[in-house]
């Protein structure tokens, strides 16, 4: 934990400071670094393959997402290509928190369970947009891009009601599962492995004030499956969030 958490703080200081120095060598105010923070309204495209036995159905799964409210906090500059288009890379933190209602029903001899909880996961996200100004500096954008995560780590907490088949008598028991981004599709232990790296799409639009304050609506989808084993299902992320910038 500890080494992640100095990794990520070098990131933030090696980022800052590129954009400073594009700040100091630059005669254009709109280059200067924003600090940005996002509440983002999460949720997720989630399955798993069906159970069977010799051809026969035994377990079907059911899984329902839940919006969950996050954050991401982070810095962002501004490259201009021309009086309306800029580039804009950006480093965040994200907090991503998914709720998930998965149904185990058994059809051989088992028994059925509902799980109810939350995926809380932190990564690094970098997003690299093309702008579009309405205006050569204030005003309404719009933008596009590519979004590259990187998996810090994360924790999986809820409940497990389950009933059994001769005597219906739900039992509820806890989970509380670490989340660990190493592409380990091998492992046979109760925790969660997902994939260490997520790509994605991004949108956004937003207004940009003459008193350095910017608010944006932004939009993240992604073309990737978590999951390091293919074979437990899919589960892509989505988001949909609204950002307060300060530029400094």
């Amino acid at each position: 934990m500890k080494k992640i958490i100095i990794a990520t703080a070098t990131c933030f200081i090696c980022f800052l400071n590129f954009a400073q120095t594009a700040t100091n060598t630059s005669k254009a105010k709109h280059k200067k670094p924003a600090i940005t923070f996002e509440a983002n309204l999460l949720n997720c495209s989630s399955d798993k393959p069906d159970l069977h036995f010799w051809g026969i159905p035994e377990n079907h799964y059911s899984i329902q997402s839940l919006n969950k409210l996050g954050y991401k906090i982070g810095a962002t500059i501004r490259l201009p290509l021309s009086k309306h288009f800029d580039i804009r890379p950006s480093l965040f933190i994200v907090n991503k928190r998914i709720g998930l209602i998965e149904k185990n029903i058994s059809y051989i001899g088992g028994y059925s369970s509902i799980d109810e909880y939350v995926n809380y996961t932190y990564q690094l996200e970098l997003p690299i947009q093309l702008i579009y100004h309405f205006k050569k500096e204030n005003g309404f954008y719009l933008g596009l891009g590519a979004t590259v995560n990187y998996g810090l780590f994360g924790r999986s907490k809820g409940t497990r009601t389950q009933y059994g088949d001769i005597i219906p008598i739900p039992t509820i028991s806890d989970i509380n599962q670490k989340i660990f981004f190493d592409n380990d599709a091998s492992a046979t232990d109760e925790n969660i492995h997902f994939k260490r790296w997520e790509t994605g799409a991004n949108f956004v639009a937003g207004y940009k004030t003459k008193k350095h304050l910017s608010f944006s609506l932004n939009y993240y989808n992604s073309w990737t499956n978590n999951n390091a084993n293919s074979n437990n299902g899919n589960y892509f992320t989505q988001y949909t969030s609204f950002g307060l910038g300060y530029s400094l």
